[in-house]
C-alpha cells in the first residue's frame, strides 16, 4: 500500500474504499476512485453507478465550498441535470428535491451543458434568485439525509459496477 495520504490516493479497488470504517474516509476514497475514472474516460463513459457517485461527489464538493451558485457556475454544472436522478438512485430523495428546486431557476429546469451559456444565464439572475439559492444552500447544508451512509449502501449493492481506474494506488494529482 502506498504512503500517500487518503485524500490524495486513488484506491486500488472498491473493496479498499468500502473497508474504511469512517463514512468520511469512505466518501473521500470513492471520490478519488470515480474522479480518476471520469478524468480518464469522461462522464458519459462511466457506468451508471459511477455516474451516480460522481454526481453526488461534485454536488457536495461545490455546495460545501460555494453553494449552488458555485455548483452551477463551475464545470460541475455540466452534470447538474443528471444529479437528481443520481441522488434518487441512492435513496436521497429529499436532497434530490432540493437540487430540483435549484434547477427551476433555469428555463425548463434544464441548465445549459455549455458552461459559458449557463454562466450567461446566471448573470441575469436578480436578488430573488440569489435569495432562493441561499435558502437552498441552507437546506442542503442541513443534510436532511445521511449522504455518506446512503452512498456506502449504494456502492455495496452495485460494487461490481465500479471499475478500477488507470493509476490506482497513485496520487490523484498524477491524473
Amino acid at each position: 500500500m502506498s504512503n500517500l495520504p487518503l485524500f490524495e490516493r486513488i484506491p486500488t479497488s472498491v473493496r479498499e474504499a468500502l473497508n474504511h470504517v469512517s463514512d468520511n474516509d469512505f466518501a473521500i476514497a470513492m471520490s478519488n476512485l470515480v474522479y480518476a475514472r471520469e478524468a480518464t474516460i469522461g462522464f458519459d463513459a462511466l457506468t451508471e453507478p459511477e455516474r451516480a457517485v460522481f454526481c453526488l461527489d461534485k454536488l457536495e464538493q461545490e455546495i460545501n465550498n460555494g453553494g449552488f451558485e458555485q455548483f452551477f457556475h463551475n464545470s460541475s454544472g455540466d452534470i447538474a441535470a443528471a444529479t437528481p436522478s443520481a441522488l434518487r438512485m441512492m435513496g436521497a430523495s429529499q436532497v434530490a428535491s432540493i437540487v430540483e428546486k435549484a434547477l427551476e431557476l433555469f428555463p425548463n429546469s434544464q441548465p445549459p451543458k455549455d458552461q459559458a451559456q449557463r454562466q450567461e444565464q446566471m448573470e441575469s439572475w436578480g436578488s430573488e434568485q440569489e435569495d432562493m439559492l441561499e435558502n437552498l444552500d441552507k437546506a442542503f447544508l442541513a443534510y436532511p439525509e445521511p449522504l455518506a451512509k446512503l452512498e456506502r449502501a449504494y456502492v455495496q449493492e452495485y460494487e461490481k459496477f465500479f471499475l478500477v481506474p488507470h493509476g490506482a494506488g497513485q496520487s490523484v494529482r498524477a491524473i
